[in-house]
């Protein structure tokens, strides 16, 4: 299922569900046009990403706009689900959320799947999503990122713990709704 915004009666939260893919972004802005108001998106079920340059573009423009994003008890993002939750200017994660990580996987051009751990250090592959942690205010930006790569496979997942979700600094100290 694409990535859907349904807007809350208030009009200013928004619940979010489903896969981010080429449209994502273009839904997004939709909704923005339509309500301008909205402060924080629930993300309910966001299992990843179908086009990662989007999900950044996405996760950054939610950031640039200042809203707010929460993870409920029976919530659970994975992957670029998880990197679109770290684009809220203020995070919560409530007792109970699953958020799942893993390396990221690309084609070498000849067919061959390489995952992100295999990849050099200095590759500048692995800068993107560094500079991104970074300017989502990430507690320990370099080192999160390079937890994900090693945590588990492409085709794993890692559910943070609640010591490694404090640890990273994955919910905002001045949470506010």
């Amino acid at each position: 299922m694409p990535l859907t915004f349904v807007v809350d009666r208030n009009l200013s939260q928004a619940n979010v569900n489903g896969e981010i893919c080429s449209g994502s972004y273009q839904a997004f802005q939709s909704m923005m046009e339509f309500y301008p108001d909205i402060q924080l998106l629930r993300l309910q079920n966001v299992p990843g990403s179908l086009d990662d340059e989007v999900n950044l573009r996405l996760a950054t423009k939610v950031h640039d706009l200042g809203i707010s994003t929460l993870l409920e008890s029976d919530s659970r993002v994975e992957s670029g689900g998880t990197d679109l939750f770290l684009s809220g200017t203020e995070r919560k994660v409530e007792q109970g959320a699953k958020v799942g990580v893993h390396s990221w996987a690309s084609d070498d051009g000849n067919s061959h799947i390489v995952e992100g751990a295999d990849v050099p250090v200095d590759d500048p592959q692995h800068q993107e999503y560094i500079k991104y942690y970074q300017e989502v205010e990430l507690t320990k930006p370099e080192e999160f990122y390079w937890f994900t790569v090693y945590s588990a496979s492409s085709e794993d997942m890692h559910y943070l713990t609640q010591d490694e979700l404090k640890y990273f600094g994955f919910n905002t100290p001045n949470f506010a709704f």
